[in-house]
């Protein structure tokens, strides 16, 4: 009908997005969503804390020339080519950014592993043009500091891809350079996958169970701590945008009372999701 009848033109690929979008909305489910195949890439790559790209990050702010670089990731294309933070990002492959805008430029800058695109900024008065070879940037998970009074601060980003390797790693630094405390930072931290943060809450917790989970067929699954664990003073920062693994990360220390919760009420989500391709 559509097709024979509409006035105008149809887009069937934007017409059936919206249909499956739709669907799933009907639901009433704020946790479940429709991922267009246009997205997907972006999606896996947030997931697996990894993408393809020259490895800076670039200020969201309008700028009259360009964008400035905020931050440029060690071993990454940009860093080999010469790109510092505080450049001024003006130009992709010859074309100003301002024309182009941010999402376009973004997705002018993304490619294939191993290509190169040129990349102009303007350091000072000057404008400089590096061609920069694409590669993996791995975004760190999690990230250890010592603080004051040998309290060590482990900032969790998400619980995706390698959060429980990193996670355990900045922690056996920080004890190795004399943390007598540890907090743990999972404010603004999404959640994850279920399988990572049940390493690192066997890694801290003794001998008992760590999460409970019933699938939508009603089979309960129980993953248990051994009894090797952490004994020190913790604590666990969250807020109102800690979300499912986070938020199941702070209880389990707190009902275990291995750790102090502080900070704000969390979201409230005790569901995961399964992704369908």
């Amino acid at each position: 009908l559509l097709e024979s009848r509409f006035i105008g033109e149809i887009d069937e690929t934007q017409m059936l997005d919206n249909a499956a979008a739709g669907m799933v909305a009907g639901l009433g489910d704020r946790w479940s969503y429709y991922i267009p195949a246009a997205e997907y890439d972006a999606y896996m790559e947030q997931m697996e804390n990894a993408y393809v790209g020259i490895g800076i990050t670039i200020s969201t702010e309008d700028v009259e020339e360009g964008f400035k670089v905020l931050q440029v990731e060690p071993g990454s294309g940009a860093v080999e080519a010469g790109i510092l933070p505080g450049d001024l990002l003006v130009a992709v492959e010859g074309q100003r950014v301002t024309e182009l805008g941010m999402d376009t430029a973004r997705s002018m800058i993304r490619g294939d592993e191993g290509t190169q695109v040129n990349i102009t900024v303007c350091r000072g008065e000057e404008e400089l043009t590096y061609p920069v070879t694409r590669k993996l940037i791995q975004v760190a998970v999690a990230t250890g500091e010592m603080l004051p009074d040998n309290i060590g601060l482990v900032t969790i980003a998400n619980f995706d891809a390698r959060c429980a390797e990193e996670t355990i790693a900045a922690i056996d630094q920080l004890l190795e350079a004399g943390a007598q405390a540890l907090i743990f930072d999972v404010r603004n931290n999404p959640g994850g996958y279920k399988d990572e943060l049940v390493q690192i809450l066997d890694y801290l917790l003794p001998e008992g169970p760590l999460f409970r989970s019933i699938s939508y067929t009603g089979k309960e699954t129980v993953d248990e701590s051994d009894a090797d664990c952490l004994e020190m003073p913790m604590a666990v920062l969250v807020n109102e945008d800690s979300y499912s693994a986070a938020e199941f990360f702070a209880a389990a220390l707190q009902e275990y009372g291995w750790a102090k919760v502080v900070g704000t009420p969390t979201t409230g989500k005790g569901y995961f999701q399964s992704t369908f391709d």
